[in-house]
């Protein structure tokens, strides 16, 4: 396996968010090095338009039920800059698909559905889609936008007017296999379990992911 330091990865900017992640576990795209719009932007480093072109998330899914499914996903945002994300099926990315959008409730784990276009910035609701015509195992994939975006949980629904999640939601229902293991639960007020042991005076920034913080590559 490379290392960590082999691979240029460099410390995120900011604390980790295991916090309200279900499962005990989630996923970001490293390194955060573009955390404020005074930073600049580099395509194809920090910050991908182009869907497919950077990390890719894939999640095989066995829809029963063809129709437009509603995309939404629960996220970590800590700025303007860490809040996008794109979402495909089977190796493309519609134009419905990109862009997601995440403005509100920063610092925090939250569900949302929202597209940015350029009449507004934040994201319009009910943007966010994928059109499924074949009712047979599909590939829903997540796909980079912008480095720092924190990702813990995502689903799709055929209801246009699904209200929007304020917890973790239900368990994924598996067709076959196993889920993967989970980790002990953090409430959201505490970013430093009590089975770490006693909190250091000081808390520091670790650049080794741990079992606890899992990398998008």
């Amino acid at each position: 396996m490379t290392s960590v330091s082999a691979m240029g990865i460099e410390p995120d900017g900011d604390p980790i968010h295991v916090g309200g992640a279900s499962g005990g576990a989630y996923l970001e795209i490293r390194p955060d090095t573009r955390r404020t719009h005074a930073d600049k932007l580099i395509r194809g480093k920090k910050f991908s338009p182009d869907p497919g072109r950077m990390a890719v998330l894939s999640y095989r899914v066995h829809v029963e039920i063809p129709g437009r499914y509603y995309v939404w996903a629960r996220a970590y945002s800590t700025g303007g800059e860490d809040n996008g994300l794109h979402v495909g099926l089977d190796g493309n990315c519609p134009e419905s698909g990109q862009r997601l959008q995440w403005c509100e409730g920063k610092q925090s784990w939250r569900w949302e559905s929202k597209q940015w276009t350029a009449a507004e910035h934040c994201g319009e609701p009910q943007k966010s889609f994928l059109d499924i015509e074949q009712p047979r195992p599909h590939a829903i994939q997540f796909l980079m936008r912008e480095d720092g975006f924190g990702f813990d949980k995502w689903l799709i629904t055929t209801d246009r007017e699904f209200f929007r999640p304020t917890d973790v939601c239900p368990l994924s229902v598996l067709q076959a296999g196993v889920l993967p293991m989970t980790f002990p639960f953090v409430k959201a007020d505490s970013q430093f379990p009590a089975y770490w042991g006693t909190p250091p005076a000081i808390q520091t920034r670790d650049p080794v992911p741990t079992a606890r913080r899992l990398q998008a590559r």
